[in-house]
């Protein structure tokens, strides 16, 4: 299922280029599938591949500065920081948001301008977890 696992220095140059250490839980996914496409007919995103990985304001500037409006500029806050590792080419997306602190935890959301804000995970695991759960 997926591609072959990502390796060390794959990991360690997109954290170079992203100027950033991503989560453990996120690089282990990694090590065991370098992305994979979406098999099942919900409308889940296909993860990318570690190079393929970027800031979401580089992706698409537009979807910021739409949700940065009054009403929704928390979101558009946390957009702006996001990496879009999920959906590039689809409708919807999965999103790690990097803590601003060192007190805060890195966020996980699911993402799509049809759902009404974000749906935010815990972890990678219950986003996984999840996702199986709808397949049922």
């Amino acid at each position: 299922m997926g591609n072959l696992p990502a390796t060390e220095k794959e990991i360690a140059e997109t954290e170079i280029r992203l100027g950033i250490k991503l989560p453990a839980d996120y690089k282990e996914f990694l090590k065991i599938a370098n992305g994979y496409p979406t098999y099942n007919d919900a409308v889940e995103p296909s993860f990318e591949k570690i190079n393929q990985i970027e800031y979401l304001k580089n992706f698409d500037p537009d979807m910021i500065k739409i949700w940065s409006q009054k009403q929704t500029e928390d979101i558009g806050k946390e957009l702006n920081k996001s990496i879009i590792v999920a959906g590039k080419q689809e409708e919807q997306w999965f999103l790690l948001i990097p803590p601003t602190d060192k007190n805060d935890k890195w966020k996980y959301w699911k993402f799509a301008s049809w759902i009404p804000g974000e749906i935010e995970y815990k972890n990678l695991t219950e986003y996984f977890l999840d996702t199986i759960n709808g397949i049922e």
